[in-house]
């Protein structure tokens, strides 16, 4: 049941990239948001395990969606000092909707719960059809006129011609080739930068987050708090640091960021993978400090969320062509959604055969090998306008002019 939820991520993706080249990004989330409803209506209704399952596909097919859509949207409609800050905002989300479902869920019925949960989306159906499509698409289908409308809604002022010129004369140039599936490996380019965005979506969904949303109340044991009160009280941190932390991409940089949160993230699950070594492998008497792994995992709160959430989801809606976007996107989606069912499917044979030590060592694998990425591989963002980065990309600015370490 838990990974029908990912079969569904990994179905849309590529269907939803196409869809979001030919109809538009907003209308694309606006189709999709009805299998979300679809999702929680079957869940109020259906009285058995089949109904459930389609309703967990569909909830992974809109979750497919909303990291395939929302990156390309958000990086295409935001200003560059802005894109870091708004991906930060999306991101809080996440843990907003987590502790709506925490928080209600013990005080109502198993039904009004899933109406209420499915609140969210009826209201997102009416503000889609309130803001405007992307300037960039409106570029891509020739709809100059729409394109400047959408722009002059989008920065609040009239004075958006140069910003349309430029933006025209680079989709021109990413649309003279078509964008198949196999020029996201053409260029050097293009190559560049979804194996940046693929290999960040990797290490997001291996760092621990994953395994926590899905089994923080079994992982942690009881200490001077329950299991449960630690699971909301971490996300209760997840949100505070996602909120005061908003604007850390654009005054620091994503690649910092992302330096930051791996090594920081690294240095606490080794504190929690050590202590459930020595509980399970020496035997060692831990009783007296059943409070480490709770101290550990609130201490990855406070630095996962700084980069590790928001800076993938940035970094795709900044990096990847116009031409290739939609695919390109999708196949990041699939590569994330992959990874997450992986982390969950793996939890209960490795923590059987092995002990649950080694899921935190697969995390400690994951937070090491995305800093080593970082300060050696990725590019700096920030500031920069979309058709900068595709120069960067190319490699006709140099590693100083980028910003790299």
């Amino acid at each position: 049941m838990v990974t029908a939820v990912f079969i569904g991520n990994m179905v849309s993706p590529i269907p939803g990239g196409y869809i979001m080249d030919a109809i538009g990004r907003k209308w694309t989330l606006f189709l999709f948001c009805l299998a979300s409803i679809s999702s929680w209506v079957i869940v109020v209704f259906t009285h058995s395990a089949v109904g459930l399952y389609v309703a967990r596909v569909l909830a992974g097919m809109w979750t497919g969606i909303v990291y395939t859509v929302v990156p390309v949207y958000m990086g295409e409609v935001m200003e560059p000092n802005m894109r870091g800050a708004a991906s930060s905002v999306i991101a809080s989300f996440l843990f907003v909707g987590f502790m709506y479902e925490t928080v209600l869920g013990p005080l109502i019925s198993y039904q009004t719960l899933a109406l209420l949960c499915c609140l969210p989306t009826v209201l997102l159906l009416f503000a889609l059809a309130c803001i405007p499509e992307s300037p960039y698409y409106f570029l891509m289908k020739g709809k100059r006129d729409d394109a400047v409308d959408a722009l002059v809604w989008l920065r609040g002022r009239p004075d958006v011609e140069e910003d349309v010129r430029r933006m025209e004369d680079a989709v021109r140039q990413q649309l003279e080739n078509p964008g198949s599936f196999l020029d996201i490996l053409a260029t050097n380019a293009s190559r560049k930068a979804f194996a940046i965005v693929a290999l960040l979506g990797m290490v997001q969904r291996s760092s621990g987050l994953t395994l926590l949303f899905t089994y923080a109340t079994v992982i942690i044991p009881d200490s001077f708090i329950s299991a449960s009160m630690s699971s909301i009280i971490l996300n209760i941190v997840w949100l505070i640091v996602c909120v005061v932390g908003v604007r850390c991409l654009d005054i620091y940089g994503r690649k910092l960021m992302f330096l930051v949160s791996c090594a920081g993230a690294f240095l606490s699950v080794l504190l929690v993978c050590i202590w459930f070594y020595l509980r399970d492998i020496t035997k060692a008497d831990v009783s007296s400090s059943s409070w480490v792994p709770f101290f550990g995992l609130l201490l990855h709160g406070i630095v996962y969320p700084l980069g590790l959430v928001s800076v993938p989801t940035t970094v795709q809606g900044e990096l990847l062509a116009v031409n290739v976007k939609g695919k390109a996107s999708a196949i990041t989606s699939i590569i994330m959604a992959m990874m997450s069912g992986i982390v969950v499917l793996i939890y209960l044979p490795v923590n059987d055969a092995i002990g649950l030590y080694f899921n935190f060592a697969v995390c400690l694998i994951s937070t090491f090998s995305g800093a080593v990425f970082a300060l050696f591989f990725m590019i700096e963002t920030k500031g920069k306008t979309l058709e900068e980065i595709q120069v960067i990309l190319g490699g006709k600015i140099s590693d100083k002019a980028n910003g790299t370490l």
